[in-house]
């Protein structure tokens, strides 16, 4: 390996591309693991919960490497690996996970019970999730490779279309996931609060899923332009503060069968000024019961 660098968090509003420590097969703590590889990244991705610890949303402390978006080549893989090899292209979940304790097994790998001693559920760069190395940088080491990587069949291919699989490490599954959990299905009725990233992937899925009108809500104009482009019913937000008559003016009805909040904590409301809880309030006020 040539020397590692990667984005340190330095303070609020503060980052800064340092050198950094290069990748070793130890966990946080220190003990030496062999079920772990070390990978290139090739592509990494900002989120919207990095950029909440930039600006100081988070007890996050100064010298934080961030970085949970990572698609990568692995370089170096420990004795305990066997179903990767080096060179192969892989997609990096944002979740650390086990793989063998219960949440693991029950598919709830964001909350595995074993990858962060102070809470259920361990990520990587990210505050208080374990104190994994994030994928910000040149390298990052990856435990339990065999259960968290998802290695893309052909290398070539992989690498032709990397910016579309990058979205594969955190965006389109959270986008998905929502989707799938809202219960969006054939003839369907969804709203997507919020027209970025992934909200743009929840509204695809939810199309996937089956839904028959996908309506997604915001305030950006170039935003909502672009998800009228690939034919979501684009809701501009600025119109009324009543998110019932804006979904109305789509399908005829004030309600909907499921809501996804692509929004997060840093909603905002008429006017501008911050309301964190006025995506999920105007979910609850337009999706039909039950």
């Amino acid at each position: 390996m040539s020397r590692n660098r990667g984005v340190v968090y330095l303070g609020p509003g503060k980052v800064e591309v340092q050198d950094i420590e290069d990748p070793k097969f130890a966990a946080p703590d220190g003990r030496r693991i062999e079920h772990a590889v070390i990978l290139k990244v090739v592509s990494t991705n900002i989120c919207g919960s990095d950029q909440h610890m930039v600006r100081g949303r988070t007890t996050a402390e100064a010298g934080l490497v961030l970085g949970h978006e990572i698609t990568g080549e692995v370089i170096e893989k420990g004795s305990d690996v066997e179903m990767l090899e080096v060179g192969d292209i892989v997609s990096v979940p944002f979740n650390v996970a086990c793989g063998r304790c219960r949440c693991c097994k029950g598919q709830d790998t964001g909350v595995c019970l074993t990858v962060n001693p102070a809470r259920a559920g361990g990520a990587y760069g990210y505050v208080d999730m374990g104190g994994w190395i994030g994928g910000q940088a040149r390298y990052v080491m990856v435990p339990y490779a065999d259960f968290n990587l998802l290695k893309f069949p052909d290398r070539d291919r992989a690498m032709e279309k990397i910016r579309d699989l990058t979205m594969l490490s955190d965006i389109l599954p959270t986008g998905f996931h929502g989707a799938v959990r809202a219960g969006a299905g054939v003839g369907s009725i969804v709203y997507v609060a919020g027209a970025g990233p992934v909200g743009l992937a929840a509204a695809a899925s939810a199309r996937i899923l089956g839904a028959a009108v996908v309506m997604i809500g915001d305030f950006n104009k170039e935003r909502l332009a672009h998800a009228a482009k690939v034919g979501f019913e684009a809701v501009d937000l600025s119109k009324s503060d009543r998110l019932g008559d804006l979904v109305a003016e789509v399908t005829g009805s004030d309600e909907v069968d499921c809501a996804i909040d692509a929004v997060g904590f840093e909603a905002r409301r008429h006017g501008g000024g911050e309301q964190p809880a006025i995506v999920l309030n105007q979910m609850m006020e337009i999706t039909r019961a039950a």
